[in-house]
C-alpha cells in the first residue's frame, strides 16, 4: 500500500533528523482512522530494533492488516504509523 509505505519513510526522516545518534525502535504501531471516526490501533514489535525501511514496511503492513481494513466495509479517511523510540542515553 503506497500510503503506508509512505507513512513509513516520513517517520524513519523523522527519526534520522533527531539529534544524536541515531535510536532504534523495537515496536510500531499502525493506525487507521475510519469514515465514520473509528479508529483501530494496532502495536507490535520487531523482530529486532531496526530503522530499515523494508523491515519496517514489512511489519506495518503485517499490523495493517490486523486491523481488517480491507473486509470492514468502511471507508479509511487516515493511515498512519508511529515508531516509538527508546529513551536517549
Amino acid at each position: 500500500m503506497p500510503v503506508l509505505e509512505g507513512c513509513v519513510d516520513r517517520a524513519v526522516a523523522r527519526v534520522l533528523s533527531l539529534d544524536g545518534p541515531p535510536r532504534l525502535p523495537r515496536r510500531l504501531e499502525v493506525l487507521v482512522r475510519y469514515d465514520d471516526g473509528t479508529q483501530v490501533l494496532e502495536r507490535g514489535p520487531l523482530e529486532a530494533p531496526s530503522l530499515d525501511p523494508a523491515v519496517l514496511r514489512s511489519a506495518a503492513g503485517d499490523l495493517l492488516e490486523r486491523t481488517a481494513y480491507e473486509w470492514d466495509g468502511r471507508g479509511v479517511t487516515m493511515v498512519g504509523v508511529t515508531l516509538p523510540l527508546p529513551a536517549p542515553a
